[in-house]
Formats: structure tokens, C-alpha cells, sequence
């Protein structure tokens, strides 16, 4: 027949091709991820759980409470809880003693003295005054007194402020507020005087407030970023 030889080779190339193997790109061998390595029952003594790390929060100084006292006349060193009075040109408005609470004694230096004792985190540290002041025309005027240098500028149009350290001074002699110069790191300020000037009528109302500060820091007089001890609203009297 006419297609007699042609069957046998086509068996042949059909046979061919079904044994013939695909060739394609190996396959990479996939690796499981490694384990998480948590603790578990076995790593840990019978009975316990495996707790999660935690910060130990920062240990805060202790401090004395403070409280404001007049220091104008005869020092009784009784705390105030309000104070007022007239605030006028050349006129004292304030003189105020600070004094640590829940420490024994009868002057600056029985009760400062016994609370450097009691409170060895206040050694290094020392005692800053805020005054903030709103102005009749609404602004605010805020001042941060830690040296006779901070008693200048601006404020100085409504009022003048004087800084004393009472705790080096001997009780029963006069003394003066510490001049700029005389300021180092033995002074240790522990009142304040404020007095009206030509344009205190233009003050509505002021606060003062006392905290302690630890000395440093880059302008040399260290930073004060936390809540005040002590705040007290000065009141004006008609």
C-alpha cells in the first residue's frame, strides 16, 4: 500500500516523544523560618510565668513641702494661705519668707538648716521664684528669678525685685538683698521682696511661685522644667 512504510517510523517518533523528559530550572529548596525565641514552660522553674520587660521608673528627689510666710516685721513663720495688699509706686507689695513644712524651728537657719539634714536631695539644689503678671491691656508678663541678675529687665517698668538669703545671716543683725555680684554657689535664697514702680497700675493681676532647680546646665544657671512647689496669688487691695 501507499502508506505501508511510513507506519513503522511513525510508531517510532511517537514512542520517542513520550519518554522524553520536560527540562526546566531546578527548584530552589524553601527554608522555614527559625522559631521565635520566647521563653517557654520547659526554660522556666515549675510554677512561674514568663513575664514581659519592663522599665523601672525614675526615682524622684525627695523634697519639703514649702509654704510662703510674711517676713515683714515680727517672723512668726505662720504658712499663708491667701495675701493681699496695696499695690502702689514705691510701695512694698510683698516681703515673703519661703520655709520648709514638717521641719522644727524658729528661724531661717533652724529650719533650713534641719531640712538639708532631713532632705539630703536638697543640698545640691536650690530655690527659683516665678512671677506672673497680667498686664491691663491683656498681655502676660512672666518672670523666672534664680539670681539678682534675673531682677532685671522689662518688669522692672511695674515693679522692682529684691533676693536675700536669709540663711547666712546672723539673727537679730540687719542685711541687705544680695547684689549681683555677690551671687555664687554658697548664696542660698530664701525670700523675696517685690516693690510697685512707675507703671504698676497697669498690672491686673500677679502670682508667685517658688521651686527648686538643680544649678548647671547650658546657661550655668540650670533649667527648671517641672510643677512649682508653691504657688501663691497676690491680691490688690482698693
Amino acid at each position: 500500500m501507499k502508506h505501508s512504510r511510513l507506519l513503522p517510523l511513525l510508531l517510532c517518533f511517537l514512542l520517542t516523544a513520550c519518554g522524553r523528559t520536560p527540562t526546566s530550572a531546578p527548584a530552589s529548596p524553601v527554608t522555614a523560618p527559625e522559631p521565635a525565641t520566647l521563653p517557654i514552660a520547659a526554660d522556666l522553674p515549675a510554677g512561674t510565668v514568663a513575664a514581659p520587660e519592663t522599665t523601672a521608673p525614675p526615682v524622684l528627689p525627695s523634697l519639703p513641702s514649702l509654704a510662703f510666710f510674711a517676713d515683714m516685721g515680727a517672723r512668726t513663720f505662720e504658712p499663708l494661705t491667701a495675701y493681699s495688699a496695696r499695690w502702689e509706686r514705691d510701695r512694698d507689695i510683698l516681703c515673703l519668707g519661703v520655709e520648709p513644712l514638717g521641719v522644727a524651728g524658729n528661724s531661717y537657719q533652724t529650719l533650713w538648716g534641719g531640712a538639708f539634714e532631713a532632705y539630703p536631695d536638697l543640698v545640691p539644689r536650690r530655690l527659683g521664684f516665678l512671677i506672673s503678671c497680667t498686664l491691663s491691656d491683656g498681655r502676660r508678663l512672666t518672670l523666672t528669678v534664680r539670681t539678682p541678675a534675673d531682677a532685671e529687665g522689662e518688669h522692672t517698668a511695674y515693679f522692682d525685685v529684691y533676693l536675700y538669703d536669709d540663711y547666712h545671716q546672723t539673727p537679730g543683725v540687719w542685711y541687705s538683698h544680695v547684689e549681683k555680684d555677690a551671687f555664687n554657689g554658697e548664696t542660698t535664697l530664701t525670700s523675696i521682696k517685690v516693690t510697685g514702680r512707675e507703671r504698676i497700675a497697669e498690672v491686673r493681676e500677679m502670682t508667685l511661685s517658688a521651686f527648686f532647680y538643680l544649678p548647671g546646665g547650658p546657661d550655668g544657671e540650670g533649667v527648671f522644667t517641672g510643677a512649682p512647689a508653691l504657688t501663691l496669688p497676690i491680691g490688690k487691695e482698693a
